[in-house]
């Protein structure tokens, strides 16, 4: 790995340095020949926490005469133009309107994500190359450039502020493990990335600056647990006055209320602290609360010897848990459309998601990969492809599938997610770089219904991580073992589950709960007239059942964007029962609402009695002795 990453960086740098030099013979300089940029990396890389398909971060910090635009351009001296008339350089594209605005490409095998930054303030950089990452060289810059440097900033801070770096990696490599493992490891859908899990371990190791890695592990999962969000995860105290010279906006939900909204709130070290996971919204929240309640269970057993480490790691089955699934296909007719097109879709999923979240009685669940496949034009039969696989021959598609699961509260025959829907295809057919060919479809799916690679998944999942997977007898034993030592879960509670909660609570014999009635699934989404304005009808506050989900929405270059719908009553034969899934007992689905209902008062109870000295064990600085 080491050798493979050193050869597509140490030719990296030749190209930068390189246009470095071009830039600033074009602007006149007599010296342009000792004239550099420098590239740092960070991220994973930089923490020595990849794996070895992981792409590489890296930061071009450049002087004074070079430009964005001579970076993302595409005129003969750019970087840009320089990496695609490199035959070693393959799948380049160039993001300039992101957040943080990106060049992605593959250089020798190796995935790389480059990032940009010119200190205008400099002639020539200083060296080393990681001092111009001191707070004194943010003077003057912009935001733009303020974020691109933050990422590099935070990574050398990290490795700082933990007591012991090598325990910090161990415990790292093992959390990302685990987060990939069970489909909560995904920044672009909301879940949390990279450096927000190195930020969670790094709090837990300062916490606990004794503890060898697998009680890092164990204490990372019992603190978050029982941690109160939206309350701050922060390494070290925030700035309450600027750097003399800087005025940059730093994260502090009293005076900005968009930092007020923020759910899950996880502050970098560096200034300006900023919030690195803002993108989390309910859906993800609650996944990654039901994976740590998970794994405080497994831990427990563990100790106890019920247990052993390789279960913890066992797959996410996510296409064996729910019945019914939301695909979302982008797909373009050759390779360098579609990583536009997709990119563009990619970076508005985890809106997609919010938006099918919002009906009350519905709750969505991200799926964290995609698949990707390969299909010949006019055939419905998808095949898998690789990650630098041409267009299919006699022309064809290539397209890739996202999914999102949809499980509805107990009761529930129908659920209306047009509006939501057509919302979102709307504002991904206002893309001005759209072109023909560029396609965008989204379909309800059942669970026996899907493709080919999905159910091919199911079975790889349960080897992935090392384990077998868990035999229901022995995993309802080791349920039983923690939670007679962990409270459950912490969620939300309204109003509607006030009653809930007292009804639970009385000491009465109830008959076995019957099985949720079916849910009715029809309507369509069709292209029409490409003027019309988004669709957002608003809510019948008065209606008790909800309308038909949409099982189709389509949007094509020639005929998008505007939406024409049909939200007519299922016809006979239109409705889509419901089933359990497979080895699930009725009601038996990890759901928020049967949570609450089956909450009881010793419940509450024995929450109230654990929560002091957990409490009490995330401030001790050394408590590991346990």
């Amino acid at each position: 790995v080491g050798s493979r990453e050193g050869a597509g960086a140490g030719a990296d740098a030749d190209v930068v340095g390189t246009g470095a030099a071009a830039s600033s013979a074009a602007a006149g300089d007599d010296g342009a020949s000792t004239l550099s940029a420098h590239l740092i990396s960070f991220g994973s890389y930089a923490l020595n926490c990849h794996s070895p398909d992981a792409d590489i971060d890296v930061l071009c910090i450049a002087p004074q005469h070079c430009t964005r635009a001579d970076f993302f351009g595409t005129g003969p001296g750019s970087l840009h133009a320089r990496l695609v008339a490199d035959p070693s350089v393959a799948e380049l594209l160039a993001v300039p309107e992101a957040y943080t605005p990106v060049l992605k490409f593959r250089m020798r095998g190796v995935s790389i994500d480059m990032l940009f930054a010119c200190m205008p303030a400099h002639k020539v950089l200083p060296s080393p190359p990681e001092a111009i990452l001191r707070d004194q060289h943010l003077k003057g810059l912009d935001d733009c450039t303020i974020r691109s440097l933050n990422g590099a900033r935070v990574t050398r801070t990290l490795l700082t502020l933990v007591p012991d770096p090598d325990r910090f990696r161990t415990a790292l490599r093992a959390t990302k493990a685990w987060a990939r493992a069970r489909g909560v490891y995904s920044n672009v859908l909301g879940y949390l990335g990279g450096i927000n899990w190195a930020i969670l371990v790094a709090f837990i190791c300062q916490r606990y600056p004794s503890a060898v890695p697998s009680t890092l592990l164990s204490r990372f999962f019992r603190v978050y647990h029982q941690w109160q969000w939206p309350a701050p995860i922060l390494l070290k105290s925030i700035h309450e006055e600027h750097p003399e010279g800087m005025f940059c906006q730093v994260w502090n939900p009293k005076v900005y209320p968009r930092d007020r909204a923020h759910l899950m709130p996880i502050i970098t070290p560096s200034y300006p602290e900023m919030n690195s996971s803002y993108n989390v919204g309910e859906p993800q929240l609650r996944s990654l609360r039901e994976e740590i309640a998970r794994g405080v269970e497994l831990t427990f057993a563990i100790e106890q010897g019920k247990a052993v480490w390789s279960e913890l790691f066992i797959g996410h089955n996510f296409f064996a848990q729910y019945q019914h699934y939301i695909q979302v296909d982008v797909s373009a007719h050759d390779a360098a459309a579609h990583r536009a097109w997709f990119g563009w879709c990619e970076s508005r999923l985890r809106q997609l998601v919010l938006c099918l979240d919002q009906p009350p009685s519905v709750q969505a669940h991200p799926h964290a990969e995609f698949f990707e496949w390969t299909a010949t034009r006019g055939s419905k039969e998808r095949r898998p492809r690789s990650a630098v696989a041409a267009t299919p021959e006699g022309g064809g598609v290539i397209g890739t599938s996202f999914y999102v699961a949809l499980s509805f509260a107990p009761g529930v025959r129908q659920a209306d997610l047009t509006a939501s829907i057509s919302d979102w295809v709307y504002r991904m057919n206002m893309w001005d770089r759209r072109q023909p060919g560029m396609d965008l479809s989204i379909n309800h799916v059942r669970a026996k219904n899907l493709p080919a690679y999905c159910v091919g998944a199911r079975s790889r999942k349960k080897m992935k991580g090392g384990g077998a997977r868990v035999p229901e007898a022995k995993a309802a034993r080791l349920k039983a073992a923690a939670r007679s030592l962990t409270p459950p879960p912490l969620r939300e509670r309204t109003p509607k589950d006030t009653n809930a909660g007292e009804e639970a609570a009385t000491p009465t014999t109830k008959a076995p709960t019957p099985p949720p009635p079916p849910v009715a699934v029809a309507a369509t989404i069709m292209a029409a007239n490409p003027i019309a304005p988004p669709l957002s009808p608003p809510r019948n506050a008065a209606s008790s059942q909800p309308g038909p989900v949409p099982v189709k929405a389509t949007a094509t270059a020639a005929e998008a964007p505007a939406l024409s719908l049909d939200t007519t009553a299922p016809t006979s034969g239109a409705g889509v029962p419901t089933e359990p899934a497979p080895n699930e007992k009725p009601g038996s689905r990890p759901r928020s609402w049967a949570d609450i209902a089956a909450g009881s008062a010793a419940a509450a109870a024995a929450l109230k009695a654990q929560e002091s000295p957990l409490k009490r064990s995330r401030i001790r600085s050394s408590s590991d002795s346990d």
